[in-house]
C-alpha cells in the first residue's frame, strides 16, 4: 500500500480518498452492477469538480460495486482488432513466451490445460500481450485506442492521467494489453483476485456477446452470499468493465456456439475480451499476481 501512494499524484482530488484507505477496507465480494454510459461516467467522476460526486463513487466501489461503462470502444474498431490478432498472432501459430524485462516483444500464448499448471492460477486461453513501447511495430495502435479510456480509470486511482504510460520495464512497473481468446468448451479462469498494489480495479472491454459467440458461460463474481451473479450477461461489444481488484471472480467455460454456430476450431467462435493492466515487470523478484480466491 505504501509503495503505491508513493506513486499518487497530489494534484489529483482522488488521492487524498485513496491515501486514507487500508487493505482491510477493500471488498472481496460484489454488490451492485451499475451501468452507465462511458462518456456520461467520464464527465461526472472525470471532468467534474464536484467532491461529493467523487466521494459517491469511492464509497461504491468500496463496498463492491461493479460498473460496466456502456459504448467505450466502437464495435467495428474491435472487430477489425480481431480480425487482425487470428491473422497476424494466432494463425501463424508462433506461440512463445517472454519474460517482462528491456526489449520484449509483443507475444502470444496458447495456454492449454498442460501450462496451466505453471500459472498462479487456472487459466485456459490464447492471449495476445501488447506493450506501449513496441506501438510503431504494430499496424494496429492498441495504446491509441486504449489509452484515452484508461486514463480515466488511472484518474480515479489517484495518479497522473499518463502515469506509466512511457515505462520500459526496468522502470519495474509497464503498461501491458492481452487480447484473450477463450475457446469454445475449455477456456476457464478459476476464481481468484486480481493484485490491488499497483492498479486498483479489474479493467476489461468485449469482443463477443453471450448468446450470439456462445450460450452460457463467461465473466461472474461472487456476491456477499458466495453466490456467482452472472456480470457476461449484461455486457455488450464494446464496453468496458471494472471493479476493484480485490472482488473475486472468475470466467465459467463458453458453451454453445450461439447463434453464429461457429464450430470451436474456428477462431472466431468463442469468448473474446480485452485485459488491461499496469503489471510489474520481471525485474521485480517478489512480484504480484493473480490469487486463487477461496470461496467456501
Amino acid at each position: 500500500m505504501s509503495n503505491a501512494n508513493s506513486l499518487i499524484n497530489k494534484n489529483n482530488i482522488y488521492s487524498q480518498y485513496w491515501e486514507n484507505i487500508k487493505e482491510s477496507d477493500l471488498p472481496s465480494y460484489a454488490n451492485k452492477i451499475i451501468t452507465i454510459d462511458f462518456e456520461e461516467f467520464k464527465k461526472k467522476y472525470h471532468n467534474n469538480n464536484d467532491t461529493k460526486d467523487k466521494e459517491d463513487l469511492i464509497k461504491s466501489l468500496l463496498d463492491g460495486d461493479i460498473y460496466i461503462l456502456k459504448n467505450s470502444f466502437e464495435k467495428n474498431i474491435l472487430e477489425k482488432l480481431k480480425d487482425y490478432v487470428i491473422k497476424e498472432k494466432f494463425s501463424k501459430e508462433n506461440f512463445e513466451f517472454h519474460k517482462v524485462l528491456d526489449g520484449v516483444p509483443n507475444f502470444s500464448r496458447n495456454i492449454t490445460p498442460d501450462l496451466a499448471k505453471n500459472y498462479s492460477i487456472i487459466q485456459i486461453k490464447m492471449s495476445s500481450y501488447w506493450f506501449p513501447f513496441n506501438e510503431d511495430k504494430e499496424t494496429f495502435k492498441i495504446f491509441q485506442m486504449v489509452y484515452p479510456k484508461w486514463r480515466t480509470l488511472k484518474y480515479i486511482s489517484g495518479y497522473k492521467e499518463d502515469i506509466f504510460e512511457k515505462n520500459i520495464p526496468s522502470d519495474g512497473l509497464v503498461d501491458r494489453i492481452q487480447v484473450v481468446r477463450y475457446p469454445l468448451n475449455t477456456g476457464v479462469i478459476e476464481p481468484h483476485t486480481d493484485p490491488y498494489l499497483y492498479q486498483r480495479f479489474f479493467i476489461s472491454s468485449y469482443f463477443s456477446k453471450k448468446g450470439i459467440d456462445y450460450n452460457e458461460g463467461g465473466f461472474y463474481a461472487f456476491d456477499k452470499n458466495k453466490k456467482e451473479v452472472d456480470v457476461e450477461k449484461i455486457l455488450d461489444i464494446g464496453d468496458l468493465c471494472f471493479g476493484l481488484a480485490t472482488i473475486k471472480h472468475g470466467v465459467n467455460e463458453a458453451k454453445g456456439s450461439g447463434t453464429k454456430n461457429l464450430p470451436p476450431t474456428d477462431l472466431r467462435s468463442g469468448r473474446w475480451f480485452l485485459g488491461i493492466y499496469t503489471m510489474e515487470s520481471d525485474y521485480s523478484k517478489e512480484r504480484h499476481t493473480s490469487k486463487k480466491a477461496n470461496v467456501n
